[in-house]
C-alpha cells in the first residue's frame, strides 16, 4: 500500500482493510534491494513490495535460463519441480495449478497510517 496515501487520504480510508505481499526488511536479499534501491535512487522505494517483486522477475527469469538452457521442457519442469526460490519479496513457490504462493501482510488504516494485523501465509500443495 502506498504509505503517503495514508497521509494525504486518511480521513476517508480510516479503517480500510488491504492486503499486500509480506515484505520482510530483514530478509537478506530485501536488504540488498534495499541498499542498492537507495544507493542508486537516494530515495525510498514507493512502493517497496512491488518494487521488490519487479526486481525479483529479473532475477528468477535469468535462473530459470541459466539452469534450463533455454529449453521450454526443461523450464517447465524447473517451474514444476520448484521449491522456495529465494528472492527480494521471499519464498516463491507455485500450486498445483502454476499460481504463485506468496504470504501476505493485512494492513489496517488507523490513524492515517497503515498497520499491519495479521499475515496469511497459503498452504503449499
Amino acid at each position: 500500500m502506498v504509505r503517503e496515501t495514508f497521509q494525504e487520504q486518511g480521513d476517508i480510508l480510516e479503517g480500510l482493510i488491504g492486503l499486500e505481499t509480506l515484505f520482510d526488511t530483514n530478509r537478506p536479499k530485501t536488504k540488498h534491494f534495499l541498499e542498492e534501491f537507495i544507493k542508486n535512487y537516494q530515495l525510498e522505494p514507493t512502493y517497496p513490495s512491488y518494487m521488490a517483486g519487479a526486481y525479483d522477475i529479473v532475477y528468477f527469469l535469468k535462473d530459470v535460463w541459466e539452469k534450463t538452457s533455454n529449453n521450454p521442457d526443461n523450464q517447465a519442469q524447473y517451474l514444476y519441480d520448484l521449491k522456495d526460490w529465494d528472492g527480494a519479496v521471499g519464498n516463491l513457490n507455485f500450486d498445483k495449478n502454476g499460481d504463485p504462493i506468496f504470504a501476505y501482510s493485512v494492513i489496517k488504516v488507523s490513524n492515517y497510517s497503515g498497520i499491519p494485523i495479521d499475515t496469511i501465509v497459503p498452504l503449499k500443495d
